[in-house]
């Protein structure tokens, strides 16, 4: 845990200070429509769980099992290894069979005629591919409590993606470099995996049982669900913002907004995964933990809400120039996320030790409330109090994530007891 933390507290401190100091820059060089260009490449990111098929938890869950031989193992790698491959392929196709027809896959914002349809394509469906492969390296360093790589990983890809945005800045600013950067980028973090993987991990390629292969579509086949849910609910503010908005600057002022409120997210959970693996180890020794954990997280979550209230106003004229936008709504939209953000933080420990006690049924059920409660709220608020789009996310946000907090206390509540009492 503590090993992790040192690695992963460098990751998302490099991450919040570009988005700091190079964002604003981009946005007022190429102006807020062309960024959200950018934008668009990191959203179709949020695919990448449909094409993991929960394998990735899955292996982490079944190789952490004190029963797993050696041979067993190097079974599940090769199993894993064939299907991440014919996903990658899938991937591919689909892509390939976009830009050859012309179908817009990114939404009422990019249709086939827009100049950079080709560029953002091409680009999002590469990074997805070199993702959902990413995904795969990084649930074997984690199987094997190598994460501080995985979070080294990270470091070096939003490092070599800044250099990239700042050699660009200065020299040519181009869309078509700031797009096809995320690709050299994620490019850059596969290669690295790939290399600690052969430095740290050995494993040999095998025929995997029948067996084998049994387990671990089985159990891929209730992270998929898990997985799949999940995504689906995280990424419900960007899907709905290209697929049911046709204004392309609300897909960049959306980036910057989750950039901001998900960085302290992103550190927290980053520091808490090996909650998962721990808690499928030892999850009577984690169950005792839960409360102070809890109250660690909601503590810097009332911190960063507190840092958004206070200088709300700096962010919103730092990011946002007034002569791209009206931005008089992106400020309490910031601080109703900050909100929703501290809810999904007091979270986090109950969702990780769940997920080791291998509840994944009933989270996948949690995760399918939240998306129709979210779905059922966006369209009742945008029928009745004529918000925009934007407004009526952050709204739904803060609502789901709030009642989401509930629905796991509760379970974990239930979950914790049962654990507690058998030791």
């Amino acid at each position: 845990m503590l090993g992790n933390a040192r690695t992963n507290l460098v990751r998302v401190g490099v991450s919040t200070l570009a988005t700091l100091v190079i964002t604003p820059f981009i946005i007022r060089h190429i102006g807020l429509d062309k960024y959200s260009y950018v934008a668009m490449t990191s959203f179709f990111i949020s695919f990448s769980s449909f094409f993991d098929l929960g394998l990735s938890k899955s292996l982490v869950y079944l190789l952490n099992d004190p029963s797993v031989d050696g041979n067993r193992r190097n079974e599940y790698l090769t199993a894993q290894s064939v299907i991440v491959g014919g996903m990658v392929l899938l991937i591919f196709g689909i892509g390939l069979y976009a830009l050859i027809t012309g179908t817009s896959v990114l939404g009422k914002s990019l249709p086939s005629t827009d100049e950079y349809f080709v560029a953002v394509t091409l680009s999002s469906f590469l990074v997805l591919m070199l993702t959902v492969f990413d995904q795969f390296q990084c649930s074997i360093l984690e199987s094997y409590f190598l994460l501080h790589h995985v979070n080294q990983g990270l470091t070096l890809k939003i490092m070599t993606l800044n250099v990239l945005y700042l050699l660009n800045l200065f020299t040519w600013n181009s869309l078509y470099l700031y797009v096809f950067s995320s690709v050299l980028a994620v490019w850059v973090a596969t290669i690295y995996y790939a290399f600690m993987l052969h430095r740290y991990v050995h494993w040999q390629f095998c025929r995997p049982s029948r067996e084998s292969m049994k387990t671990l579509v089985t159990q891929s086949f209730h992270f998929f669900r898990f997985s799949m849910l999940n995504s689906l609910y995280s990424a419900l503010p960007r899907l709905s913002v290209l697929y049911l908005s046709s204004d392309l600057s609300y897909i960049g002022i959306l980036d910057v907004i989750e950039k901001l409120s998900m960085s302290v997210i992103n550190l927290c959970s980053s520091i808490l995964r090996p909650l998962y693996s721990l808690s499928r180890q030892a999850p009577h020794k984690i169950a005792r933990q839960l409360t102070k954990v809890m109250g660690l997280n909601g503590a810097i979550g009332l911190l960063f809400v507190g840092v958004v209230i206070v200088f709300n106003g700096f962010l919103t004229d730092y990011f946002f120039s007034r002569s791209d936008m009206d931005a008089s709504f992106v400020g309490r939209m910031l601080i109703l996320y900050s909100i929703g953000s501290f809810f999904l933080l007091m979270g986090q420990p109950l969702s990780f030790y769940l997920q080791g006690e291998g509840k994944t049924n009933r989270l996948s059920m949690l995760f399918g409330i939240n998306i129709l409660l979210f779905l059922l709220l966006y369209v009742g608020m945008k029928e009745w109090l004529q918000m925009n789009a934007l407004q009526n996310l952050s709204v739904c946000y803060l609502m789901v994530s709030a009642v989401y907090l509930a629905n796991l206390y509760r379970l974990a509540r239930t979950t914790r007891h049962s654990r507690l009492l058998a030791y």
